[in-house]
């Protein structure tokens, strides 16, 4: 939280643990007293079993086009980890920034 905060000032416009389990919320409780009051208020903890939780999730994105694992209605954009992970790797290599799975550069 330190570096964002510090060095990225108002990169994060909101932060949504999602059905994140509730030990994570007692922490942010002691957290979020460390942290500047904007931060505090970015940070909004939204449980799919609590539907006042969820109107966050409605005021922020589309219900409609966001995925169903993430409180939406849409069934059919499901998060592929490997396609994600090869465009990641296409965008690397486009930066320069490639490296091979031991952290070694292939520039």
């Amino acid at each position: 939280m330190h570096i964002i905060q510090n060095y990225y000032p108002g990169v994060i416009a909101v932060a949504i643990p999602f059905d994140p389990p509730r030990m994570f919320e007692s922490f942010w409780k002691i957290a979020k007293n460390f942290v500047q009051p904007d931060m505090k208020e970015k940070v909004k903890f939204v449980y799919a079993n609590k539907p006042e939780s969820l109107k966050i999730m409605a005021d922020i994105f589309d219900l409609d086009t966001l995925e169903s694992s993430f409180g939406g209605r849409s069934t059919g954009t499901a998060f592929h980890i490997n396609k994600y992970a090869e465009r990641m790797r296409r965008a690397d290599k486009m930066r320069g920034a490639s490296k091979d799975s031991n952290g070694h550069n292939h520039n």
